[in-house]
């Protein structure tokens, strides 16, 4: 199977939420290496389904920095 390969390409991502998050897993296997994200959130357990990428205490209240 021929796998597609995008070392050069560069990607912004709006959100670190967990779209953002699990997109940017997928498009790391494309091989893409230039990932940015844009995210002015922070952490929190209003819906830690959400917070998939921290969930360590510590985190709590800190902005996102995937």
């Amino acid at each position: 199977m021929n796998q597609i390969h995008f070392p050069q390409i560069q990607v912004l991502i709006p959100g670190a939420g967990t779209i953002g998050y699990n997109l940017s897993r997928g498009i790391m296997t494309w091989d893409v290496r230039h990932i940015s994200f844009v995210d002015n959130s922070s952490v929190s357990y209003s819906n830690p389904v959400r917070q998939s990428s921290k969930m360590l205490a510590k985190d709590r209240g800190k902005q996102k920095q995937p």
